[in-house]
């Protein structure tokens, strides 16, 4: 028979933690004025459906072009154009139509099927009427516990320090909420564990493969070691001359000793700011 713990957990605190992890699907904004404004990206494909959003879908992970910098941005999108891919930038979606859809510049798309897919925003209407402090997600400390006593949260809405920049982050990918899942989990059992794990994710499309470790929300310098076009690189995101972020684009072995390294930094963080606090 199998042994260990068991520890009593009261329903409040269980709902809490898995009402967490929840996500509002942001909506689309059309010529009605039905929903909210705002400016997005469209993604044509040559078989007839467009996708709505700024990110590109593939593996485990969607890949917003802007955000890695010029260089990698810029080769994927050239990658899913040789594709068959239309980009259609900066524009607004104003209606859609029966085999069509109509774009604020006045360009019509014949499309058959349309996907829409621009984003998330954290589900937080649980946790205010709770009385849990909230700032764009439900905010908690390194152990993953909010501002009452008890109660967890983790995954997608979790706002928590990060242990490499010291400031708060919260990031949208399963890797992150399936870690902070078993994190939370052993802390609501009492063991008392910090979340200082990297953030990683990596994503497939077509034949081209990318690991992203760590997290570069504002960086003031890439660094590019390697061939981009052979996709045979790295790529360090800085700032201020630390390394935030690595991207790893055939070289997997240097991504995981990148992630090492960040692994090294938070345990030397740990030695000098003492574990215990």
């Amino acid at each position: 028979a199998p042994t260990g713990r068991t520890a009593k957990i009261d329903k409040a605190s269980l709902a809490a933690v898995a009402a967490a992890t929840n996500g509002e699907t942001v909506l689309l904004p059309l010529a009605d004025g039905t929903t909210a404004t705002g400016t997005i990206n469209l993604v044509q494909r040559e078989n007839g459906w467009v996708r709505v959003g700024g990110a590109l879908a593939g593996g485990k992970g969607s890949f917003a072009l802007g955000v890695h910098g010029t260089e990698v941005g810029g080769f994927i999108q050239k990658m899913h154009e040789i594709h068959g891919v239309g980009f259609h930038l900066g524009t607004t979606l104003t209606g859609i139509g029966e085999n069509d859809v109509t774009l604020a510049n006045g360009k019509r798309l014949e499309a058959d099927l349309v996907v829409i897919g621009v984003g998330v925003r954290p589900a937080i209407g649980l946790a205010e009427a709770a009385g849990i402090t909230t700032d764009r997600g439900v905010v908690v400390d390194a152990y993953l516990e909010t501002s009452i006593p008890g109660i967890f949260a983790a995954g997608d809405i979790a706002l928590w320090p990060d242990p490499l920049t010291s400031k708060t982050i919260r990031i949208e990918h399963w890797v992150v909420a399936e870690r902070q899942g078993q994190v939370a989990a052993r802390n609501i059992l009492g063991q008392r564990e910090r979340f200082d794990q990297v953030p990683f994710f990596w994503t497939e499309q077509y034949d081209f493969g990318l690991s992203y470790t760590g997290y570069a929300e504002g960086w003031d310098e890439l660094q590019l070691d390697g061939d981009l076009t052979a996709r045979n690189c790295l790529v360090r995101y800085n700032r201020a001359g630390e390394t935030l972020a690595v991207a790893a684009i055939g070289r997997d072995r240097d991504g995981l000793i990148a992630e090492l390294e960040f692994e090294r930094r938070i345990a030397q963080q740990k030695v000098l700011g003492g574990a215990g606090r």
